[in-house]
């Protein structure tokens, strides 16, 4: 538990985002010619894409599990729901909660990808590197104050995630799959839904008042951080499929 106390404090996340920045600038005056890092490209984006799929199945069968117990109000407003399991009347005991955890710390790991690409001599967009910083602050939100539903969005992420890491897992080793402009649309999409499925959220919180507990500031820097990609995203689709066609 104290080691699970260490990486939800905030001190984590303002170290972890100067040793991160640092880094960048120390790299890229650093690294004066592009190094292909092949094998580490490959097993790094394959370990991501199974990662991703393990972190996928265990949130499906969570959900389901919830969904039995108290259909999709015990998603979203847990301490609502009357539950005959006891390991699901503390989000932090709960598997939602414990699969939230374990996405929150893969976004540490990925990281690297920033790292890698400035090894690799690739540029770095404002997408990359805002997404990546910004997603920490995010998944420790949700964590934090117990947004069970953002349980959705990891749903989500993670099966875009298998499809992306895989392609790029494929590409380091010279296989062309035609992915690409669908991964992209297909994050978009999922931006999109991020609001969409706010709504039950909004209608039991505010309007029913259903006790859906503390969440409301992890909703907020939800919608903040989702709506940046929306529009980032958008941007980068434009510019690459749009503006080149």
């Amino acid at each position: 538990m104290e080691l699970i106390g260490m990486w939800r404090d905030l001190t984590t996340l303002g170290t972890t985002w100067f040793i991160y920045f640092s880094a960048i600038g120390i790299l890229r005056k650093l690294i004066r010619k592009p190094h292909p890092l092949q094998p580490i490209v490959f097993f790094h984006n394959l370990f991501l894409a199974v990662a991703s799929l393990w972190m996928f199945l265990g949130i499906c069968v969570a959900l389901k599990n919830t969904w039995m117990e108290g259909g999709l109000k015990a998603i979203y407003c847990p301490h609502s729901i009357k539950t005959s399991n006891p390991l699901t009347s503390s989000f932090y005991s709960s598997s939602i909660g414990y699969w939230l955890y374990v996405f929150y710390l893969s976004k540490f790991y990925e990281l690297l990808d920033t790292f890698i690409l400035i090894c690799r001599g690739k540029p770095l967009t404002l997408l990359h590197v805002w997404h990546h910083a910004s997603v920490l602050l995010e998944t420790w939100a949700w964590y934090s104050f117990g947004l069970t539903f953002a349980s959705l969005g990891m749903l989500f992420n993670t099966f875009i995630h298998v499809w992306m890491y895989g392609y790029f897992a494929a590409s380091a080793i010279h296989i062309r799959v035609p992915w690409r402009r669908w991964i992209t649309t297909m994050q978009i999409i999922q931006f999109i839904c991020s609001f969409l499925l706010s709504i039950p959220y909004i209608y039991w919180q505010w309007i029913t008042n259903a006790a859906c507990g503390a969440s409301i500031p992890a909703w907020i820097i939800s919608v903040g951080c989702n709506g940046s990609y929306l529009f980032l995203f958008i941007r980068f689709y434009t510019k690459t499929y749009v503006h080149t066609a």
